[in-house]
């Protein structure tokens, strides 16, 4: 098992192919640590809760469902394959109800996740 900080804002675990693998190949440590079996458990995964309100529009309309950007937050992070664990803190109980209604939707699939970084499409 292994903990490391994973986030919208922290994304090198998904994003840095800095990683050695068998076969001289190079992958993301969540690439890595998933083919060699290791549980990966996501910290600051709300970023102390910065990452609780006013995030990019686009991500309400990718990570659909969720009632809150702290829900849409937890979706990324939970939904990103190599994720086991996706920790945070919380203050109040109604903030543990809150976040684990994000528990009631199945993870997003990879390729809505990815979409999140496409370049967007200019307005005709």
């Amino acid at each position: 098992v292994i903990q490391l900080p994973y986030n919208l804002s922290m994304m090198e675990a998904l994003s840095a192919q800095n990683q050695a693998l068998p076969e001289g190949a190079t992958g993301s440590l969540l690439g890595a640590a998933e083919r060699l079996g290791i549980a990966v458990c996501a910290s600051a995964s709300l970023m102390q809760g910065r990452l609780t309100r006013d995030l990019p529009a686009i991500l309400a309309a990718t990570l659909t469902g969720m009632e809150s950007d702290a829900q849409r937050a937890l979706q990324f992070v939970r939904s990103t394959p190599g994720v086991d664990v996706a920790l945070t803190g919380m203050s109040s109980v109604q903030h543990v109800a809150h976040n684990l209604a994000t528990a009631h939707h199945p993870p997003v699939p990879f390729d809505t996740l990815m979409r999140l970084f496409q370049p967007a499409k200019p307005k005709s």
